[in-house]
């Protein structure tokens, strides 16, 4: 019996170490820090960075909140060719579509940072953001990507969320804080806009309300506008963003989609059935 717990020991410690040896040769993800400011962005950490695995801050030093974006160009599609596309994207997101994809967003209040982990591909040219109320005004800054790959992991989520044309797939609880992946399954774009709902709301009724387009009875009696908070702003389909989520509060909360791209009459994702109640534990 000693010589059997002797044995089954070893090779636990056999494991551990070579457990260890894999964690630790692995390189930690590069970091590029997205700041916005009033007028122009700026992107640190870009210089001779690497493919893979790559952790976004998006950093916000304007007076107002703003929609930060980190938008991959479409193979021989240029800088140029994303400005006027942008010019003429006030009606929709179609002329946007045929140049780029909007791999990351995030809202991130004054002097706050929103953090998440995507996949740059190699070679690629990325350009940074943020959408200004006339497109044609687009503060931009590009960056290319290196060819090789970086030996980065992305990290092992909590929980994922998955977003499709239109609903959200998820479990009915998230984690207070930690790490979310978010998926976008569809082909439109998508994002999640959290609600926290007051004390003694249904949660059965705030998704009714907001099916039916009752905007009004939705913000004014049953959530906290001032607690919400948007885990993932707005992602063309096919991406994967890994959100380093804190929703301040625990109970019941409410996902929303707030786009509307252009399609089926243009109406909000979150009129098509694109609303999702769940409970933050």
């Amino acid at each position: 019996m000693r010589r059997r717990l002797a044995v089954v020991l070893s090779c636990a410690m056999v494991v551990a170490a070579v457990a260890a040896a894999v964690v630790a040769g692995q390189e930690p993800a590069r970091t590029i820090t997205i700041t916005l400011k009033n007028g122009s962005v700026s992107v640190a950490g870009a210089e001779n960075l690497p493919a893979g695995v790559t952790r976004i801050h998006f950093r916000s030093l304007r007076r107002e909140e703003t929609e930060g974006v980190l938008i991959a160009l479409r193979p021989g599609r240029t800088v140029q060719d994303l400005r006027r596309a942008a010019a003429r994207s006030r009606g929709g997101p179609g002329p946007l579509k045929a140049v780029a994809t909007i791999e990351a967003s995030a809202a991130p209040a004054r002097g706050d940072t929103s953090t998440t982990t995507i996949e740059l591909r190699p070679g690629a040219t990325y350009v940074a953001g943020y959408i200004p109320d006339n497109p044609k005004d687009t503060p931009l800054e590009a960056f290319t990507v290196g060819t090789s790959a970086s030996g980065a992991s992305r990290p092992v989520p909590d929980a994922t969320v998955g977003l499709y044309d239109y609903a959200y797939g998820m479990r009915a609880r998230l984690p207070q804080r930690g790490v979310v992946r978010f998926e976008n399954r569809g082909n439109r774009l998508h994002m999640a806009v959290a609600f926290p709902l007051r004390r003694g709301v249904p949660r059965a009724a705030a998704v009714q309300t907001l099916l039916r387009n009752r905007q009004r009875r939705f913000f004014g009696r049953m959530v906290n506008q001032r607690r919400a908070s948007e885990p993932l702003g707005p992602v063309s389909g096919g991406t994967v963003n890994d959100v380093e989520v804190d929703f301040g509060r625990r109970g019941n909360w409410v996902f929303v989609c707030f786009i509307g791209d252009g399609e089926r009459g243009n109406p909000q994702h979150f009129t098509l059935g694109m609303v999702k109640a769940f409970t933050v534990r």
